[in-house]
């Protein structure tokens, strides 16, 4: 499971990337995207690619090296099945939804077994375990109940435009239970030379982390399925977004690109030399 946890977070860059840009075969165009993301936390900025052919995805997300892509993401919506590539490693994971029910299932067994545990500690070392993993946001595993969900996030119109990457946008705050969480800039399909169609991976995807987060809500793994809830509605794609934490951070994405070109369907398989693995099951 901590294997999964730490490639999780590189999903979380991905998917709040996928809020600005959101984001072949041979016999028709595909679009290709793309941005660049600035997390205040890590000072500058870096590239992601995003193609998007039907019902097929991949993503070179930031947290690469300069002169290297390290890890892509590819999303099958035909099989609704998503695989991550190691380009170091040269090996490819995928994950399929009865792949994530079995990983429920070892889920509820650790928690379980760590109940138990919890039962046996000294109280003052309980309540430091409970402390951090409350912290990590995994306080579920450690009670029967179901966690509470998150309230969802909204958009509201300021009735401001700007201008990102030469193109006019509208822009929307980000809220969240009233609270604001950041800015959204709007642009509409028409104005980006595409339709919904065109981005059609985009809603499956959506619907994919959904699944996920149902399944593993409150174990600590990051949630950002409601962003894509919102954002696959739209009428249009946003070309920058803006997230600020409660802790002070900022992470803010901008389209720099986006056309419509053939992309080889070879961009979304599995490269030949790279060894396939399952996830691992801790």
């Amino acid at each position: 499971m901590n294997s999964f946890r730490s490639r999780s977070s590189s999903t979380t860059l991905i998917c709040g990337a996928l809020l600005c840009t959101v984001l072949a075969t041979n016999a028709r165009a595909g679009v290709v995207i793309e941005s660049t993301v600035k997390d205040s936390r890590l000072g500058g900025s870096e590239a992601m690619l995003m193609e998007i052919d039907g019902d097929r995805l991949r993503v070179d997300p930031p947290d690469q090296d300069k002169d290297e892509v390290r890890t892509s993401m590819i999303f099958d919506g035909s099989r609704n099945a998503l695989t991550i590539l190691d380009h170091r490693e040269k090996t490819a994971i995928e994950m399929d939804q009865a792949m994530v029910e079995g990983m429920m299932v070892r889920l509820v067994e650790a928690k379980k077994q760590l109940q138990a545990q919890l039962a046996e500690m000294p109280p003052e070392q309980r309540k430091m375990m409970e402390q951090m993993m409350e912290q990590r946001g995994a306080g579920a595993m450690l009670s029967g109940a179901a966690p509470k969900p998150r309230p969802p996030l909204t958009l509201k119109p300021s009735g401001e435009t700007r201008q990102v990457g030469g193109r006019e946008c509208a822009v929307s705050t980000l809220q969240r239970a009233n609270e604001k969480v950041g800015e959204a800039c709007i642009a509409s399909f028409s104005a980006l030379g595409i339709s919904r169609e065109d981005i059609a991976a985009l809603s499956e995807m959506a619907d994919f982390q959904k699944h996920i987060a149902e399944q593993f809500r409150g174990s600590g793994m990051p949630d950002v399925s409601d962003e894509l809830e919102l954002f696959r509605n739209l009428k249009g794609l946003p070309l920058q977004t803006i997230r600020r934490e409660a802790n002070g951070t900022e992470t803010r994405s901008d389209l720099v690109k986006i056309e419509k070109v053939e992309i080889p369907a070879s961009r979304f398989e599995i490269p030949a030399g790279y060894e396939k693995r399952e996830m691992p099951k801790s």
